[in-house]
């Protein structure tokens, strides 16, 4: 298996590095995205100057998910297949707003990042990404076990 020869047809991954965006996540650390993503980000938040965006999740190592989702199981709870490196989240290249916001269900927000280049999972509407989902592979994968190489699906 290739570095990416699991994305999809139209995805991509950016060949990019991760950087420090200004944000803040709700865990109080800085957001990590790539370059072009936390650009994009930056054009979102300037779209709605009296709305910040609150994101909970961003880029999270692979090792990490992984880790993340033993302690899910060890913990008695059962949940949907997370997508290891197939993340768009290990990529740097997504965000989880925070569900507990109410501001960032407006669909002012929602706009913004439309307009700066996210998309937005159909099932998951706080689930933003670049370069994930296309109009033949909505559902993505991290809410369905879309890819049929479960070695690398945790």
């Amino acid at each position: 298996m290739t570095e990416y020869d699991w994305l999809k047809p139209g995805q991509s991954v950016l060949e990019e590095e991760i950087i420090e965006t200004p944000f803040i996540s709700y865990y109080e650390k800085p957001v990590r995205l790539k370059s072009s993503v936390a650009k994009a980000l930056l054009s979102a938040q300037e779209l709605m100057p009296d709305v910040s965006v609150s994101i909970v999740d961003n880029y999270i190592p692979v090792e990490q998910k992984i880790e993340r989702r033993k302690e899910w199981i060890a913990g008695g709870r059962k949940g949907p297949y997370q997508a290891g490196r197939k993340s768009f989240h290990s990529q740097g290249q997504a965000i989880d707003l925070n569900q507990e916001d109410p501001k960032m269900r407006d669909p002012k927000v929602w706009e913004a990042l439309k307009k700066a280049g996210f998309s937005q999972h159909p099932d998951e509407w706080w689930h933003w990404s670049i370069g994930e989902f296309i109009e033949k592979n909505l559902g993505g994968p991290v809410t369905q076990p879309l890819y049929s190489d479960r070695r690398y699906i945790i």
